[in-house]
């Protein structure tokens, strides 16, 4: 074997024993987040995190529409804002549940606020009412499914809750091909485990347990009451979506986008449930005292696309 063969058959024999020597040492790396800004993340940064808690829950301006109070009204918003809450207590476990042994759960609270103002609409004039304050508040609920040495350090996505919620006080939604929808009426709402299950007044419902639709069914909401409703119609974006009254039932029907680009659509009922509060804000630049409407009993209504 001349020189340069035997320099050449040395080196490639010095490169894999350096790589191999590397592969014995590498280890896997784990995230130094903690399990609840993982979790943060998980809802901010995969699409079924984005979809199922998207800030898009009301037009920008909307239709014009009669309120509570049998105004006829639209809204134009302006801003938002978000906050994450999560502490140690909720965190719960390790238990078994759904089949699963010794894993923990937890629950982050998304609260979304929303500001803008009420018009209202009186014959051919159109003046402002009231500046809005639309406060709504949404659950994520997690299993730690994997190790640390998974993304976002082995959690996941479970379950989708909503705040403020008498059980029976909203309606249903029926698909075009007979599927009901429950606007999380009381035998829909699972039990939460572990210590989760002393938070008052939170509800969810396993995402792998709704209703799946395919693009473009027809919805219908019904119900006794004459419930204010938005959600993606057609094509055209959010809507407001108009209840007529059969002398019984309240009941509106629209067909949902045929787009499938989305695994979820939101649907959002307005609740009646406000106060009105002198406050100071800066419009224009400018701090100015002003009545603020505030309500904090909207929620937000998933429906699972089959794509």
């Amino acid at each position: 074997m001349n020189a340069n063969k035997f320099y050449n058959l040395s080196m490639v024999v010095f490169v894999v024993f350096i790589i191999m020597i590397g592969g014995c040492d590498k280890k896997p790396t784990v995230s130094s987040l903690s399990y609840g800004q993982e979790m943060i993340n998980y809802i901010s940064g995969t699409e079924e995190g984005k979809e199922l808690f998207s800030q898009d829950i009301f037009p920008f301006i909307s239709e014009q529409f009669k309120d509570q109070q049998g105004y006829l009204v639209y809204y134009e918003f302006d801003s938002t804002k978000r906050r994450f809450d999560i502490g140690d207590n909720d965190i719960g476990g390790p238990a078994d549940m759904y089949g699963f042994a010794d894993i923990y759960d937890a629950v982050v609270q998304i609260n979304d606020t929303l500001y803008g103002k009420i018009n209202r609409v009186i014959g051919e004039d159109t003046s402002f009412y009231r500046y809005v304050k639309i406060a709504v508040t949404r659950y994520a609920y997690f299993l730690k499914l994997y190790s640390d040495d998974y993304s976002y350090r082995g959690w996941r996505l479970w379950g989708y809750g909503v705040d403020n919620l008498y059980p029976d006080q909203y309606g249903y939604f029926r698909s075009s091909g007979g599927d009901s929808i429950s606007a999380f009426k009381s035998g829909d709402v699972a039990d939460v485990n572990s210590l989760l299950k002393n938070k008052i007044g939170f509800y969810f419902v396993i995402k792998n347990n709704m209703v799946k639709l395919p693009p473009g069914d027809s919805l219908t909401y019904i119900n006794t009451s004459r419930d204010i409703l938005f959600a993606e119609k057609d094509d055209a974006g959010r809507h407001y979506i108009h209840l007529t009254s059969d002398g019984s039932n309240y009941s509106g029907s629209w067909k949902m986008p045929s787009g499938t680009d989305k695994f979820y659509r939101l649907m959002t009922l307005e609740g009646s449930d406000y106060y009105e509060r002198i406050d100071t804000l800066n419009i224009d630049g400018e701090s100015q005292v002003v009545t603020l409407r505030v309500r904090y009993s909207d929620i937000v209504i998933p429906v699972k696309i089959d794509i």
